[in-house]
């Protein structure tokens, strides 16, 4: 199946695909687990260089394989990284990593292929618990003009994507019928990307 859509989307003209994610069996290993990933990794990249297509992993926070961006570089390792990489996100980055996500993205710059944007901040719930807030752009704790100063400074040109996760009556997760008007939507997206375009210049 997951060739089948590789080469359908390669005959179509995509050249970037981002993975589903890799989830950890609790009866087994890390470092076991990160080893067999990694010869997936590895197999698939050779797919994709047949194809003449990028597979992208990307940072994801929470209890999946590649909240950390050393998991990611370790998974990489064996993989053609000519046609494996990763696929940068800043906001999960920052949840994860905090003050240190600097660290992590030195790491995998070199495999980075593609970047997401988007916001966040942390936020207590209504059980008392605190919990990620996604909000628009320039709204939350991303250090956009740290991490767009970075982009500059060390030349990384890759494919950008403009992700709108905060509550849009469903068009966040994807809704074909969402519950607000269709400007609302549009009006989000022009103003985060004004905005994006805002916090690029003041880099």
């Amino acid at each position: 199946m997951i060739k089948k859509v590789l080469e359908t989307a390669a005959r179509l003209g995509f050249k970037y695909y981002r993975m589903n994610w890799y989830r950890y069996e609790e009866q087994k290993s890390i470092p076991e687990q990160l080893g067999g990933f990694g010869n997936k990794m590895a197999d698939l990249s050779k797919l994709n260089e047949k194809l003449g297509i990028y597979g992208c992993y990307q940072n994801h926070s929470g209890r999946m394989v590649g909240a950390s961006m050393f998991e990611i570089w370790q998974i990489l390792q064996k993989a053609n990284h000519k046609t494996m990489g990763a696929q940068y996100d800043i906001r999960h980055a920052t949840v994860e990593g905090g003050l240190s996500w600097q660290t992590g993205f030195n790491l995998i710059r070199p495999h980075i292929k593609t970047i997401v944007i988007k916001d966040f901040y942390w936020e207590k719930n209504s059980s008392g618990k605190w919990a990620v807030k996604s909000v628009p752009l320039g709204e939350g704790m991303v250090d956009f003009k740290t991490y767009f100063k970075l982009l500059k400074d060390l030349k990384v040109d890759v494919p950008v994507c403009l992700h709108l996760e905060y509550p849009l009556g469903g068009a966040d997760q994807g809704a074909y019928q969402i519950t607000v008007d269709k400007k609302v939507v549009f009006d989000a997206m022009k103003r985060d990307l004004q905005k994006l375009k805002e916090l690029w210049a003041a880099a």
